[in-house]
């Protein structure tokens, strides 16, 4: 089978990191990769496995204005679709699935759209909601990364999940034992206000007194980076507290922590929960839409807590400092929950699908 994946560009985002490992899965199990681009290589944080085929349009895309920006990207996508000949078409994010599913009117290939935010907090503007509610009954399938997303296309005939994949540590240590001592907590993601880090902070803030061997490291970058400084600095806290930036390895620097939060107000999956869960760190998450609960049953694998209570994450980070059976518990079955999240797995789950729909050729 020969796939062609569409995004805008291989920066650090969660749905680009999903792009490129299923890059990776799809070309083991001997499937021909074509990866289709819009932003030019030198924004790549990603980098694609040696043998997969990268098509980038950033060149033939007008920068004059925004009509005959869209009108160009869109001749160079269909160019590019057929300069790659592909079985079937998966498209990643919103933008870039109206985009995909445009450019290719008329084209007789299977086109998979995939949503990995929720649509009901992450508001798209006024246009693209029109154009997205318009133009996704001509794609083939609509696949979202979690339930909580699929809620928000309830109106979609054609509509299924496939939770994002990992890539399982191949030196995971199943009986390993949590640290005595907590000396590191830390959370990763995007420096946005939906990932809630000022709250993060605010809880470290109420109980860093208490723990004054305890430090708190956030890995990521983005718009919010003043904001959330400027609050490290107002609480005094710049010794006690790091910001560290985006790192490519999210796997070693999560190995490091003794317990990893999710603050966030809003997610798609998060991705890296999973990921935490797997290098066999404890976890505290707010309950927000969508993803969390999805990933965590409360006290079995992991701590579940209203969402935005700063005075419950503060007061659920101390209970595990405090106790370290609970923090061995949530190692052990949080391994036994990731299985399910295994690159292997999630692609066997597309390679299904998009089976199908070959087969099918059928569109909504």
């Amino acid at each position: 089978m020969r796939i062609a994946l569409v995004v805008k560009s291989l920066v650090g985002g969660g749905a680009e990191k999903v792009l490129v490992l299923l890059a990776k899965g799809f070309q083991a199990k001997g499937h021909d990769v074509y990866v289709i681009t819009m932003s030019g290589k030198q924004s790549d944080v990603y980098t694609l496995s040696a043998g997969i085929n990268r098509i980038d349009i950033a060149k033939d895309i007008s920068k004059s204005n925004p009509i005959l920006k869209n009108w160009s990207l869109i001749n160079a996508l269909r160019s590019a679709v057929k300069l790659s000949e592909p079985d079937v078409i998966v498209s990643f994010v919103h933008l870039v699935n109206v985009r995909t599913i445009v450019a290719l009117f008329g084209v007789d290939i299977p086109i998979v759209v995939s949503e990995h935010t929720d649509s009901r907090l992450a508001r798209l503007p006024f246009f693209w909601r029109v154009m997205r509610r318009l133009v996704y009954p001509f794609a083939n399938m609509l696949v979202c990364v979690s339930e909580g997303v699929a809620k928000g296309f309830s109106w979609s005939k054609n509509l299924q999940v496939i939770y994002n994949p990992i890539e399982l540590p191949s030196n995971r240590n199943i009986n390993k034992k949590p640290s005595v001592e907590v000396k590191l907590l830390g959370g990763m993601g995007r420096f946005h206000y939906a990932k809630g880090f000022d709250l993060l902070i605010d809880a470290f803030g109420k109980i860093s007194d208490m723990y004054p061997h305890c430090n708190l490291i956030i890995y990521g970058d983005g718009a919010e980076r003043r904001s959330l400084e400027q609050k490290v600095r107002e609480l005094d806290l710049n010794h006690r507290i790091s910001l560290p930036g985006f790192t490519c390895n999210p796997g070693e620097g999560l190995s490091e922590l003794d317990l990893f939060v999710v603050s966030s107000r809003w997610e798609g999956f998060c991705l890296v929960l999973v990921e935490a869960l797997a290098q066999g760190v404890p976890c505290i998450s707010f309950n927000c839409p969508s993803g969390p609960s999805e990933i965590i049953k409360n006290d079995y694998n992991g701590c579940l807590i209203e969402s935005n209570d700063v005075e419950a994450l503060a007061d659920s980070i101390s209970l595990l400092i405090n106790d370290v059976n609970r923090r061995e518990s949530y190692i052990k079955n949080g391994y036994e929950t990731v299985g399910k999240f295994g690159l292997d797995e999630i692609v066997e789950q597309w390679e299904i699908l998009l089976h199908s729909l070959m087969s099918s050729n059928y569109r909504f």
